[in-house]
């Protein structure tokens, strides 16, 4: 019997940007919004106060909220804030966060299950590195929403925030 071995070598991006920055967000879409309260541009419109929100429903159903950048960017890291209504968390519970760069082909990026929303960190959720990935959109899929009034199923995102820079801009490593 021969001994085998293998390799693997990372090799960090060289698509980092020097100084990242929130970036300006050219459309979105969702799945789903409650208006006329909770509209998807409720989540990019830098008041943590305000929120978008899938509509109630009975039964679990998979929702998304699409962010495009208007052309291919470096992207660093994403953020995304919770939101209460009438002091319940509905951030998402279980969601994938997906890039693409023509809105038809989604690569996966990062898979979160069962997330609790760390209570000291309220508003504030999560922050997700990317490293310098290379996209023009952006997806958060949601596979599973927080129940809401024992009855029904929803997730509401206060804001998200994409920071990065144009992909001229940035500084091989």
């Amino acid at each position: 019997l021969e001994s085998v071995q293998d390799q693997i070598i990372y090799k960090e991006s060289s698509n980092a940007c020097d100084q990242p920055e929130r970036l300006k967000i050219s459309s979105i879409a969702a799945s789903s919004e409650l208006l006329p309260f909770f509209s998807k541009e409720k989540a990019i419109d830098g008041d943590p106060l305000t929120s978008w929100s899938t509509v109630l429903r009975l039964f679990q159903r998979d929702e998304y909220y699409i962010i495009d950048l208007g052309e291919i960017k470096n992207i660093s890291w994403l953020s995304m804030y919770s939101s209460k209504m009438f002091g319940t968390d509905l951030f998402p519970s279980s969601f994938g966060i997906q890039v693409s760069r023509d809105n038809v082909t989604w690569e996966d990026i990062k898979t979160v299950q069962e997330y609790n929303t760390p209570l000291s960190s309220l508003p504030f959720s999560g922050s997700w590195d990317f490293n310098g990935l290379e996209c023009r959109y952006l997806k958060v899929s949601i596979t599973r929403c927080r129940p809401f009034l024992f009855l029904f199923k929803v997730a509401q995102i206060a804001e998200i925030e994409v920071y990065g820079c144009d992909s001229s801009n940035h500084v091989p490593l």
